[in-house]
């Protein structure tokens, strides 16, 4: 085994100790978060034995359903038992969708690096089949491999993360309608609905992201998402 695969490995061990320490602090069972996460039981088991490892659009989802901030999966430290979690809904097309905005960014990295897919795919000990597939949006990307991609490229992994936090406290609504004199209140009925929909968070913080890339960085995703697409 390389010292590559070990650091894999052994970052896999390491994840999985983390999650399933968040899982029993926030009084989960192993089915509960299978199916936030829509994926089986024994999958999930496989994230917290280190057997295998979650994508970075799952870990998003876990930690937006167990109400905790996404730098938990990189700390050291346990989270105390007892504490508790709401629960909010993670939708199969929210990790879709991530996973092609997180394949088109790789694409982007790996083209800045001008590195072919054969160049990038014999350096990280990859299929140049499966290192496409995670371009494209078709395959998971374990989170292990997503940070040895972003360290052969020069990047950090945080670049391909959403801003996904802990929610805040619920707010009063009236039929799901933004208060007299809100900003909100001049959006169309439809809008508002949307935006006021917990559910809808992770579409909004993906929007949010967006509006925040330089001109030419968002264009470049939006020709590799066209590519993708077509």
């Amino acid at each position: 085994m390389t010292n590559s695969q070990t650091a894999k490995k052994l970052r896999s061990k390491k994840l999985g100790v983390l999650i399933r320490d968040a899982r029993l602090a926030a009084g989960k069972e192993i089915q509960d978060c299978a199916g936030a996460l829509d994926v089986p039981a024994g999958r999930f088991e496989a994230f917290e034995l280190g057997q295998e490892s979650p994508s970075l659009p799952q870990l998003e989802q876990l930690a937006s359903y167990l109400n905790l901030p996404l730098e938990r999966f990189w700390s050291d430290k346990a989270l105390s038992a007892g504490n508790g979690h709401r629960q909010r809904p993670g939708p199969r097309q929210v990790v879709g969708l991530r996973m092609r905005v997180i394949g088109a960014l790789l694409r982007k990295a790996r083209l800045d690096a001008g590195l072919s897919l054969q160049d990038l795919a014999e350096q990280a000990e990859l299929s140049v089949e499966l290192l496409e597939a995670f371009e494209l949006g078709q395959q998971e990307i374990p989170l292990p491999e997503l940070e040895a991609l972003s360290s052969m490229l020069g990047r950090q992994v945080g670049e391909f993360r959403a801003n996904v936090s802990a929610p805040s406290a619920p707010r009063s609504r009236a039929g799901d309608m933004a208060p007299s004199g809100s900003p909100l209140a001049d959006l169309p009925l439809d809008l508002q609905e949307f935006i006021l929909k917990p559910v809808n968070r992770p579409y909004l913080e993906l929007a949010v992201r967006l509006s925040q890339m330089p001109a030419d960085e968002l264009r470049s995703v939006a020709e590799a998402l066209l590519a993708i697409t077509f």
